[in-house]
């Protein structure tokens, strides 16, 4: 009961109180489970596939800005939305990198040193 309190908003002894409602606690545990299906699943691995792990995810977000008792303190939701947002902010990164380059290759002295001013202000 004390790990269903902890992936809800519920207390832990209001899940005592209800023991003798097996029905309801047998929903709630399906409800617990649909609602963290990717982390319940196992995906199968291929062979490229490096193994993720929480620890992996939680890097990534502390790498974000994010303190690790703030990601630990998430619901799996917000948790899933702050990777998607990382992601997101890490490929227009990659994008802007990417263009950058771009301009460098085909442009000249002059034209890249304007570039390169206009990016400091």
């Amino acid at each position: 009961m004390g790990v269903f309190s902890i992936a809800t908003t519920l207390d832990a002894h209001d899940f005592a109180e209800q023991l003798e409602n097996t029905i309801a606690i047998d929903d709630l545990v399906l409800n617990i489970i649909q609602v963290n299906v990717d982390f319940v699943k196992k995906e199968p691995k291929n062979e490229n596939s490096k193994d993720s792990s929480w620890f992996n995810a939680i890097s990534y977000l502390v790498k974000h800005g994010h303190s690790e008792q703030e990601v630990l303190n998430m619901s799996y939701g917000t948790f899933l939305q702050y990777i998607k947002e990382a992601q997101a902010i890490e490929r227009q990164q990659i994008k802007s990198y990417a263009i950058a380059t771009r301009v460098a290759n085909h442009a000249k002295q002059q034209a890249w040193e304007k570039y390169l001013k206009q990016l400091d202000h």
